[in-house]
């Protein structure tokens, strides 16, 4: 009788023990969930997106900006998730309904003129639009190009950051539930992203002092620059949403996509007094290559840790190159995930037009991380990625989603097996 009773109990505590380790795996998961988000839907259509974003077990998606709110709310498949506003200063709510970019090629309303003009930085004293400094150029023409907010006027950092509140807020349904998760930065670079075309029409990335001779924009008119230089007004500006944001959502992430971790964003902020307020919880490289894991100088400022980067590429669909960088993922305990934004690949507007291989190879090392496979339990020789849940090789990979315990797999070649574990 007392060994029944003995065995009993131990029974009793080896099923306690299972379900805290469980439960403390699902914990464990939930809290890295955010590092595991579904950026194409920035492209695509809410309906069908959010469909797509359940069945791989993304639990942060981006927003669509061209999306109303409603268009999320009326959906049952957006119950549960978080999102981000991906670059929220440049929705259309918060530029009060004018466009990020400027067509000189058609009219441009007084009103709007005096938006941008009072808003946007100044690079010379010339008539409207050639006095604003340029952002991007979509067609490789001189005459459409991005504006730049002034982040050297504190008057605009304030109505920006009401304004993105504000516009995060009207995204949420807390009935549903669909709860704000955070901000996606493409590109923060303090310094800002400004271009010029070359003679081919190709965008070179420049810095104001190539127009001004100093980091900073033209003072004119009424306005007032509180802050000297443009990198300390941006600087500013991202310190105060955090913080604003973080009053009304204490829990909210910072996710930062950089073209260059090291000399894109963490080169410029690890000196900085300022350092640790202006570090998001999570840094994706923009850029294809295996530096996000690979360059020690991101890791040694001690800035950020190896299970807090990933990458976003989206300019490779080569096979072995997606295979080596999710692999280069994999095995560092790192992340590879679809841009908060647009990129080079991303030309479709649904999920469906998407491979299935550049599919599934991004859920990877995300489900390897979400099953909390240990990193010793993970291996790359150059050609093959394995680990207890997961496989990839040159003819077929596979892994299994973390809450359901699913296969998914892609055939690549005929040679293409699968050999399943015992039990």
């Amino acid at each position: 009788m007392k060994s029944a009773i003995h065995l009993l109990c131990c029974l009793f505590l080896f099923f306690i023990q299972v379900f805290f380790i469980s439960e403390k795996s699902y914990a464990d998961a939930a809290e890295r969930a955010y590092k595991n988000y579904y950026g194409i839907a920035w492209c695509g259509k809410p309906m069908e997106d959010m469909k797509y974003a359940r069945q791989m077990c993304y639990g942060y998606i981006a927003i669509n900006p061209s999306s109303a709110p409603q268009d999320y709310h009326k959906n049952p498949d957006c119950a549960g998730f978080k999102f981000y506003l991906t670059d929220p200063y440049f929705y259309s709510q918060v530029l009060s309904g004018y466009s990020k970019t400027i067509d000189t090629t058609k009219p441009i309303s007084d009103a709007a003129k005096d938006f941008y003009n009072q808003r946007m930085v100044w690079k010379s004293n010339e008539a409207f639009p050639e006095n604003l400094a340029t952002g991007y150029h979509p067609t490789g023409a001189t005459t459409k190009f991005s504006i730049m907010w002034d982040f050297q006027q504190q008057s605009v950092i304030d109505e920006l950051v009401e304004k993105i509140i504000k516009v995060a807020k009207s995204y949420e349904n807390r009935d549903l539930p669909f709860t704000f998760g955070g901000y996606i930065i493409n590109e923060p670079k303090l310094a800002g992203e400004f271009y010029r075309l070359d003679e081919n029409g190709k965008n070179i990335s420049v810095g104001l002092s190539d127009w001004t001779g100093v980091d900073s924009g033209l003072v004119h008119d009424a306005i007032t620059h509180e802050y000297a230089t443009y990198a300390e007004g941006r600087a500013a500006f991202y310190k105060q949403l955090f913080k604003r944001t973080r009053e009304e959502w204490p829990g909210i992430k910072v996710v930062m996509e950089p073209y260059d971790i090291y000399n894109d964003w963490v080169k410029e902020v690890k000196d900085r007094a300022d350092k640790n307020e202006l570090m998001p919880d999570a840094l994706f490289q923009e850029n294809a290559g295996t530096a996000f894991v690979d360059d020690k100088e991101i890791f040694d400022s001690g800035l950020v840790s190896k299970d807090n980067v990933g990458i976003i590429q989206t300019n490779e669909q080569g096979e072995y190159e997606n295979r080596l960088y999710a692999a280069s993922a994999a095995t560092d305990g790192a992340w590879y995930n679809w841009p908060g934004g647009s990129g080079d690949m991303l030309d479709h507007q649904s999920s469906t037009e998407v491979h299935p291989r550049l599919k599934l190879i991004r859920c990877v090392p995300n489900w390897d991380n979400l099953n909390n496979v240990p990193l010793t339990d993970r291996s790359w020789d150059g050609n093959i990625y394995q680990s207890a849940k997961s496989y990839v090789s040159s003819d077929v990979m596979y892994s299994r989603h973390p809450k359901t315990g699913k296969l998914f797999a892609v055939f690549l070649t005929l040679s293409g097996a699968i050999t399943l574990n015992a039990g």
